[in-house]
């Protein structure tokens, strides 16, 4: 009876606050003060706001480096350095990852941190661009870690730093948005050119590039979305402007090509201009499908410059696709279409190219189908691992089960260190994404990564020290 009372005694607080009337005013003054000898019934707009203490203060030149990416050393490690607008834009006209994207968006700041496993990548690629038999052998990069550890992050740190020093990087930000972001595809057969024009050519002289090609049987076969190839040959184009202008063609299927539409494709800009142009409604032709053929058989032949073709969520290209087949309504798998099966895998594109490798992330987020059961997971993924055209394989190598293939060359990406992960949370508080408590501000400073924190040793417990789960953490309690 007495919770009743107080009840209603608050109801009809609010109800007064707010200019409304109640059915029965006496025993609402009555049952008003009986509550008042319980507790003071206040209505909510009288409630102040909680109010947030003072942010502790950050050390943003410690924070910071303002070091190029083609400078960074281990001092600059376990720091960040800010794109800025223009830097974006030349280095990633095609995007970046799903996960970047989501902490850029989460911190309002387009900013990367200089991580020990990503510096240790990007020396062995300049070793490897030094080295031109290195290079040659050297087939793919594979990035492996857990869930959320910072693959794509790396990935995107790995093409910033390699098209900063020269490379040409074909770069695909997520294929599982290139695969399932469109509604429409479209058969190669339904082409008013020619696939013969495009195709492998029989003989090894000028197919020595076998791997980035495909006989004009499997081109008949195989299904393009338009709209994501233009895209993807439109942010190539912007990335390499003035490089591209300055490589010549040199393959049967670019001749071919152009005798065919009567047009001169005498670069790799005039190539890649054909794949982007558009019809009068500015719509994407089928054209594009035809360049991406072209364009690939020619960087495995580029020896003016090193190549680079980066894939994130690489182990799509193993799944089925939002697509379906228009006679038997099944689900089109991703070696259906024109992008995978030119690739093959990331060994065997890899090894195809005479001055160029594969740089590739599985993406662990995406490794479960719609409705899929544990156990029809783990057959379909031993299926997988059987297949030596398998861009999961490299995935489930990486965890000890196998040696990697050969010319696959595994680096690890782990979660986060102590000084990482003091670095990280300094960086959240710094972009106003979260407000950590005042006993946690002074271990936060990089240069005291050492000191064990309370509330570090909690973000640790709760999150493994992974990347994206100490962002949506902080987040959250932002």
């Amino acid at each position: 009876m007495r919770v009743a009372t107080v009840r209603a005694a608050s109801r009809a607080a609010l109800a007064a606050s707010r200019g409304l009337s109640t059915s029965a005013p006496a025993a609402t003054d009555a049952a008003a003060s009986t509550a008042g000898r319980a507790f003071r019934v206040q209505p909510y707009d009288d409630v102040p706001l909680l109010e947030r203490p003072p942010r502790p203060p950050v050390d943003a030149s410690r924070l910071f480096t303002r070091a190029p990416i083609g400078a960074h050393t281990d001092a600059d490690a376990r720091r960040y350095f800010e794109l800025r607008s223009d830097e974006l834009e030349r280095s990633f006209p095609e995007g970046v990852g799903t996960g970047v994207s989501r902490e850029f968006a989460a911190t309002n700041l387009p900013a990367l941190m200089v991580r020990p496993s990503a510096l240790a990548a990007r020396r062995a690629i300049d070793a490897l661009a030094a080295d031109a038999a290195a290079l040659r052998s050297a087939s793919a990069l594979v990035l492996t870690g857990a869930r959320g550890a910072g693959k794509s992050a790396t990935l995107s740190y790995l093409v910033h730093a390699a098209r900063s020093s020269g490379w040409l990087v074909l770069h695909l930000p997520s294929a599982h948005a290139y695969l399932n972001g469109q509604r429409r595809f479209a058969p190669l057969a339904a082409s008013r050119v020619e696939i013969s024009l495009v195709a492998a050519p029989a003989d090894s002289a000028d197919g020595a590039a076998a791997g980035l090609g495909a006989s004009a049987t499997e081109l008949d076969a195989l299904f393009d979305v338009p709209a994501a190839t233009a895209a993807l040959l439109r942010g190539f184009a912007r990335a390499h402007e003035t490089a591209l202008a300055k490589i010549d063609t040199r393959t049967s299927q670019t001749q071919a090509l152009s005798r065919a539409l009567n047009s001169q494709l005498g670069t790799l800009a005039d190539l890649v201009q054909l794949g982007t142009a558009t019809d009068a409604a500015g719509a994407d032709t089928e054209l594009c499908s035809h360049a991406l053929v072209a364009l690939l058989a020619e960087l495995a032949h580029v020896t003016d410059a090193p190549v680079m073709i980066a894939v994130d969520d690489a182990n799509i290209f193993d799944r089925a696709t939002a697509f379906r087949d228009p006679h038997t309504a099944k689900p089109l798998p991703a070696r259906s279409f024109l992008l995978p099966a030119l690739l093959r895998s990331a060994a065997t594109a890899g090894s195809s190219m005479r001055r160029g490798l594969v740089l590739c992330a599985p993406s662990a987020s995406l490794s479960y189908h719609p409705h899929e059961t544990p156990r029809a997971h783990k057959r379909r993924v031993r299926d997988e691992r059987a297949r030596t055209q398998s861009w999961a394989a490299v995935d489930v190598r990486a965890r000890g089960a196998e040696p990697p293939a050969a010319g696959l060359t595994l680096v690890d990406v782990p979660p986060y260190d102590e000084a990482e992960l003091s670095a990280a949370l300094s960086y959240y508080a710094h972009c106003a994404a979260w407000l950590p408590p005042a006993e946690l501000s002074a271990g936060l400073a990089p240069a005291k990564a050492g000191a064990a924190d309370g509330a570090a040793r909690q973000v640790h417990l709760l999150t493994a020290s992974r990347g994206e789960a100490v962002r949506k953490l902080c987040t959250r309690l932002g």
